[in-house]
């Protein structure tokens, strides 16, 4: 299995194993939860879905990145940011 991880998907990663990519999140455990232990990490990954081609899961990612703002936007505004975000990474990647 490969994990991939880059400063340009953080806090995203996406696994292979040869027949699926897995995006996953990291994120703070909540501290708060009656389960919580303590100790060890502070975080952890939590799965986000299962694509079948890398480009798929990319922009699955970007798609969960703006949509995990708190904000009221306009459609424009959407789509611009959402193009934005593409082009960063295809100025890296050729997603």
């Amino acid at each position: 299995m490969v994990t991939i991880k880059d400063k340009v998907l953080d806090p995203y990663s996406i696994e292979h194993d040869g027949y699926q990519y897995v995006l996953k999140v990291r994120q703070e455990k909540d501290k708060s939860h009656h389960l919580y232990k303590g100790g060890g990490d502070d975080f952890s990954e939590v799965k986000l879905g299962f694509y079948i081609t890398l480009k798929t899961a990319l922009h699955a990612a970007v798609r969960h990145k703006m949509a995990s703002k708190e904000s009221v936007v306009g459609l424009k505004e959407y789509l611009n940011e959402y193009k934005n975000i593409i082009e960063s990474l295809n100025s890296v990647f050729d997603v």
